[in-house]
């Protein structure tokens, strides 16, 4: 595992902002920098900058997380049924997503489970890995990382990489250069979701169901680094819906982050620690599944900061 740069101030932290959210297809965290969300009228949220909450300039360079590949039952839809675990740069409010992880899918046309590691560069197709092979129990790690090319710290590589501990195989890819037009860097994000699969007879891409998995799935030795130059840091919790298929699926989390420096300081965000309503500590939190509508979506709403009496502004 890499090692990451430490933040360098002894400032006083800005209160850390932190939402829930929910989704159609996946559920996770992101973390994203500045501004704060807003909904338009059809319902859609997005990130805004007033005057007082400015969405601050800001890249992610890398994100690097570990799980263990989750046994999953059959699908109960006739659809394909699918449990993706991944991070990734990216996503939550760009048109680009560069991620790599593993899948656990059931196939109802022929009755077989099947796991195995991917990688995508999205908006273009995933790609599986077919040099490593993944089973269920096994401990995997990965993480995605952007290299400048030298010429400009916007313009550079994105190296993906994935490690099965448990058998010793490991893949690495590396893509690019990319020009910083295109790739924007602007979240860093772990997630379990249920994959799209395309349908060769209507030429449509479709949500699988998504897998149900008996035990929690958890993230651990979650690390990301930001460079900003200051500004409040919004930490979001997604709870992943599924409304058909069926299936439900939520996580739970907490971010503490170190403080950062005086405004207008380049300093270093480096992941410190995450931990559950059951407090794990070290980086970690659960993703559990449960039966469709048994718990309720969340809508968007406000979390108080740890240490503050008041809730930040939010639609």
């Amino acid at each position: 595992m890499l090692t990451l740069p430490a933040a360098t101030a002894t400032g006083q932290a800005a209160p850390l902002k932190r939402f829930d959210g929910y989704s159609t297809n996946w559920g996770g965290y992101t973390i994203v920098v500045g501004g704060e969300i807003a909904t338009t009228a059809s319902g859609n949220k997005y990130w805004s900058s007033t005057s007082a909450d400015p969405i601050i300039s800001y890249t992610v360079s890398y994100v690097y997380g570990e799980w263990i590949v989750p046994d999953v039952k059959a699908g109960k839809t006739g659809m394909m049924a699918d449990t993706s675990v991944w991070v990734g740069i990216d996503g939550y409010a760009s048109n680009t997503v560069e991620q790599l992880g593993t899948s656990s899918e059931y196939d109802p046309n022929t009755g077989q489970m099947a796991h195995y590691a991917w990688w995508e560069m999205y908006p273009k197709f995933s790609h599986q890995v077919r040099a490593i092979t993944v089973n269920q129990g096994d401990h995997v790690s990965a993480y995605v990382k952007f290299t400048p090319d030298g010429q400009s710290q916007d313009r550079g590589s994105f190296v993906l990489s994935l490690t099965d501990t448990t058998n010793g195989n490991s893949f690495t890819i590396t893509q690019g250069p990319r020009e910083p037009s295109f790739y924007v860097r602007s979240s860093a994000e772990w997630v379990v979701e249920r994959g799209a699969f395309y349908d060769t007879s209507t030429k449509q891409a479709y949500f699988a169901e998504l897998a149900e998995f008996d035990a929690s799935i958890t993230f651990t030795n979650c690390q990301a680094t930001v460079t900003t130059y200051g500004g409040p840091v919004h930490y979001d919790r997604i709870w992943m819906t599924a409304p058909y298929p069926t299936g439900y699926g939520y996580g739970d989390a907490y971010y503490q982050w170190p403080s950062p420096t005086p405004p207008g300081t380049r300093w270093i965000i480096a992941w410190t620690s995450m931990k559950t309503g059951n407090l794990i500590d070290g980086g970690s939190f659960n993703v559990t599944w449960n039966p469709y509508l048994t718990v309720p979506a969340g809508k968007w709403r406000c979390q108080t900061p740890e240490g503050s009496t008041s809730c930040p502004k939010t639609p």
